[in-house]
């Protein structure tokens, strides 16, 4: 809990723009931590819930 559902959404639309990055630039590296992020937030609203 110790980040609300605001910080969730801001994470969430900032992944988003990440992602669109990581589109752009192709990188294996980052598109991991990409998908990282999003388990992590999955696993974050999970727990609230």
């Amino acid at each position: 809990m110790s980040i609300g559902w605001i910080g969730i959404f801001f994470i969430y639309k900032a992944g988003i723009k990440t992602k669109e990055v990581f589109l752009m630039n192709k990188d294996i590296k980052n598109e991991k931590f990409y998908i990282f992020i999003k388990l992590v937030i999955k696993a974050k609203s999970l727990n609230i819930i």
